[in-house]
């Protein structure tokens, strides 16, 4: 189930989204904070975070600005705003800042709870994502072909079903826990730990070279699809 946290000051309005949401199949988590919203950001797995527009100690547009320098929070952070009625000009203005910073989406007050859980799943709705193709590498997933500078890669199963996984949570954090549960088939036929780690090695040769990075290792948690070829050996830990 996916897991959303709740930045509201008000902690009745807060308690009403949690029943409305834990009732929608989601995992709700209140704080009443910007500095607990921050704190669990970076170590939680949210999928998206409902937050007041502004509260005491900043709100959502904070939020906002923390993860557009992409450097407080380990995965991309998908924010969805809930902001007062309001006149001023200063609450349009910063919705409009939230909404070229990233912000998902908004909603003015009042509104009713069918409305908000309609606009998040509507957000959390699953990618199906088909291919992935730049100037180096390119790969089919309907097809299950993969390109790399034109010449065809021998990609084995199990080999495109790590790559789908990744590629459809571009930009997050892929556990290993994840992929071993995903790729333990309804035949009982399972990849380990180890097994694991080798496939992974054997993807990364056959993907990348010296100047083409698409797998990052989060060490001792997993892996992120970057999504485009990192050319800097700096800026990648070394594979595991």
């Amino acid at each position: 189930m996916k897991q959303i946290l709740i930045l509201e000051n008000d902690w009745m309005f807060s308690a009403q989204i949690c029943h409305t949401l834990d009732a929608a199949g989601y995992i709700p988590t209140a704080v009443y904070s910007l500095e607990k919203a921050r704190r669990l950001l970076q170590t939680g797995n949210f999928s998206l975070v409902l937050s007041e527009l502004q509260g005491p100690d900043g709100g959502g547009l904070e939020l906002c600005r923390m993860a557009d320098k992409r450097k407080d929070f380990p995965n991309r952070i998908r924010i969805f705003l809930m902001a007062e009625k309001s006149d001023q000009p200063e609450t349009e203005q910063a919705l409009l800042e939230a909404l070229a910073l990233g912000a998902e989406d908004f909603l003015i007050r009042p509104f009713g709870m069918k409305l908000l859980v309609k606009k998040i799943e509507r957000i959390l709705k699953p990618v199906n994502t088909q291919e992935f193709q730049d100037s180096f590498l390119s790969l089919d997933f309907l097809s299950m072909t993969a390109f790399r500078k034109g010449e065809r890669l021998p990609l084995t199963l199990n080999e495109f079903k790590i790559l789908r996984i990744l590629t459809e949570n571009k930009g997050k954090i892929v556990t290993r826990q994840m992929l071993l549960e995903q790729l333990w088939d309804v035949n009982g036929n399972f990849v380990d730990d180890h097994t694991l780690t080798v496939n992974m090695t054997r993807l990364r040769s056959k993907l990348e070279d010296q100047a083409h990075r698409y797998i990052r290792t989060i060490r001792g948690i997993g892996y992120l699809w970057t999504g485009e070829a990192l050319t800097s050996q700096a800026s990648l830990q070394n594979p595991s």
